[in-house]
This record gives C-alpha cells, sequence and structure tokens, in this order.
C-alpha cells in the first residue's frame, strides 16, 4: 500500500510541474491550477512520509474544504472565461 500512497505523491508533482511549465503557451489559469496540483503534492507527501493521517478527522475536513473551493473556483473561472469569449466573438 505505501507504493500506491508514493505514485500518488509522484502524480500529483508530475501535473503540477506541467502546469507551470505549460502556464507560458496556455494562460495564467494554469498557474493556479498547479497551485492546486503543488497543494495536492504537499498533501499527500505529509500522508505518505509523516505517518500523519491526513485525509482523518478535522485533517480530512480541511482537506475536502480546500479542494472544494478550488474546484468551485474552477468552474466560475471557467464559465466566466467561456462567457466572456462567446460575446467577444459577437
Amino acid at each position: 500500500m505505501e507504493t500506491i500512497k508514493s505514485f500518488y505523491f509522484i502524480l500529483w508533482a508530475i501535473i503540477a510541474l506541467y502546469m507551470f511549465v505549460s502556464a507560458k503557451k496556455l494562460g495564467s489559469l494554469c498557474y493556479i491550477i498547479g497551485g492546486f496540483f503543488s497543494f495536492m503534492t504537499v498533501w499527500y507527501a505529509m500522508n505518505s512520509f509523516s505517518g500523519i493521517a491526513m485525509f482523518d478527522g478535522v485533517l480530512g475536513i480541511v482537506f475536502k474544504c480546500v479542494v472544494g473551493a478550488f474546484l468551485l473556483g474552477f468552474v466560475l473561472i471557467y464559465v466566466c472565461l467561456l462567457y466572456t469569449s462567446d460575446a467577444a466573438d459577437d
């Protein structure tokens, strides 16, 4: 089971690095997404290597709230960008 935990840590780190590198081509929204994946990297690394149960109790609630806030923000930004690009095309 430790291998799977380490795999998630590496997966989030690779995705975060990709988002920061590709932000120059894809736009500044990638910096925000890269920050989200950096948060996921740190959270999973602390869960895997520190011995602290990061998904139980209060820490689990904090994790769910932060992830929910990021996802809600992504959806709102995406919808706003979608509508502003449609309005600019008209």
